[in-house]
């Protein structure tokens, strides 16, 4: 296994299988950011339009209740002064009990709220017709025709100003509601831009990771694949491959320029040996007559010493 020396020491090696992992792992990274974020996004949504939706219907509704509660709470107190039974009696204070808890559940509601002044001008209203009431009520005892009627009239235009408030607060109300949808739609918006904007960043990142894979692996893996061919077509003049990465690519690369290396000196070596077989020959011929001259050899051993020479020149 190579090792790659750094100023710091070894460096860590990184193998082609973990690059491979890495770019996809980013990849598979990105599109969870992604998922999450619309998942959340949408969710936080959801939440911000229930919220609306509870809150400012509860609130027109209220306002709507009050509304009622006031005009029966009228309606018995003018049916009790018509009629002075005790049916419209009981209707009165039913509507005015029903207007109470009404109006406590709005000073409850918007304690926070910029309608909140509105809603204790109700309050204050509400107050004053229900002393109208019982002065009504009070006069009917003494029989004073008269002064009912009128307080009859004031507190008939008194609970028309107190609906006009109760009518006030749920146009506020509504108008809010107009505002809450167009936050929402606008929000909807932004949403819709920032996925859009992930997926070309996803698009973006997956081509870079592509290209860096490309660049690591593929092009190092198809220029061995060329060198490889031209070796086999028996061209070993091929340049030295670019062994540097310091993984499996490297490794092959290293190997396959040391192969071509070996298979070059092997065939020079190889090309070199014909050229001087005549002067090995040459020299075999002088020394058997050489010796015949000198030395009575058989010629079956004289054979058998120049086979000895040419192998060791060989």
């Amino acid at each position: 296994m190579r090792k790659v020396a750094t100023l710091g020491g070894t460096r860590m090696r990184f193998s082609v299988s973990k690059k491979i992992w890495a770019g996809f792992s980013v990849l598979l990274l990105l599109m969870l950011v992604l998922g999450a974020a619309a998942y959340f996004s949408t969710g936080k949504m959801n939440t911000e339009f229930n919220k609306m939706l509870d809150d400012r219907m509860h609130k027109v509704n209220l306002a709507d209740e009050l509304i009622i509660a006031q005009k029966e709470q009228y309606s018995a107190i003018s049916s009790f002064v018509l009629f002075k039974t005790t049916d419209f009696a009981k209707s009165r204070d039913a509507a005015t009990e029903e207007a109470d808890l009404i109006i406590s559940e709005l000073e409850t509601l918007f304690a926070h709220d910029k309608d909140s002044a509105l809603v204790e001008d109700i309050t204050t209203m509400n107050s004053d017709f229900r002393e109208m009431v019982d002065s009504i009520s009070y006069m009917l005892m003494r029989s004073n025709d008269v002064q009912t009627r009128v307080a009859l009239k004031d507190a008939n235009n008194l609970n028309n100003s107190l609906m006009e408030k109760a009518n006030e607060l749920k146009d506020h109300q509504l108008k809010e509601m107009k505002n809450a949808r167009e936050d929402l739609s606008q929000m909807t918006n932004v949403i819709k831009i920032v996925i859009v904007l992930l997926i070309i960043a996803a698009i973006a990142l997956s081509l870079i990771v592509t290209y860096l894979i490309n660049r690591k692996i593929g092009m190092p893996v198809k220029a061995m694949t060329a060198a490889l061919q031209r070796i086999a077509d028996g061209d070993l003049g091929v340049e030295e491959v670019d062994a540097s990465s310091n993984d499996e690519i490297g490794d092959m690369a290293a190997a396959l320029n040391k192969m071509n290396s070996d298979l070059r000196d092997l065939w020079n070596r190889s090309v070199s040996l014909p050229s001087n077989l005549p002067h090995r020959r040459n020299n075999c011929r002088r020394v058997r007559r050489k010796a015949l001259l000198q030395v009575k050899w058989s010629p079956p051993l004289l054979r058998r010493t120049c086979g000895k020479v040419n192998s060791r020149h060989i």
